[in-house]
């Protein structure tokens, strides 16, 4: 995934603004999920295998009150915004691209560590591990 000139934001649930909820529908554990997003600058790459990753530090300011930790984002989303602006034209005049998909996140760093990052399952793992085993599944599914 090619980041300059993007914004790259993750996005998600994280654990630290999950909050208990009361009894519905027949559940008896309800939890309220609060979404939020942070964009980041710092990313590395790694191939493992047939399997890639993304580790992007999560900007999180504790002087803001900000937590040092998210308590976890597992299933969120990193996701690549082109930035654009046509020569000649003024700041503020930028745009967007076609908005990337580029990973899943699934971990946290240690929090006791500085700085605070995610590690994201990158784009061939979801473009040509995951997708692909999905429809081999969902095919055999309609072979039943």
């Amino acid at each position: 995934m090619e980041a300059k000139n993007c914004l790259i934001v993750l996005s998600g649930y994280p654990g630290h603004l999950t909050r208990p909820g009361e009894p519905q529908l027949g559940f008896e554990e309800v939890s309220k999920l609060a979404g939020t997003w942070t964009k980041t600058h710092e990313l590395s790459y790694h191939r493992d295998g047939e399997f890639d990753y993304i580790d992007a530090e999560a900007q999180l300011d504790d002087e803001d009150g900000n937590p040092k930790s998210l308590g976890g984002m597992s299933g969120g989303g990193l996701w690549a915004i082109p930035v654009r602006r046509k020569a000649g034209d003024p700041p503020g005049s930028e745009y967007f691209e076609t908005v990337r998909f580029g990973g899943v996140i699934f971990w946290e760093s240690d929090p006791a560590k500085d700085p605070l990052f995610l590690r994201a399952h990158g784009p061939i793992s979801i473009y040509e591990r995951f997708l692909p085993e999905l429809l081999r599944q969902l095919h055999a599914v309609e072979d039943d």
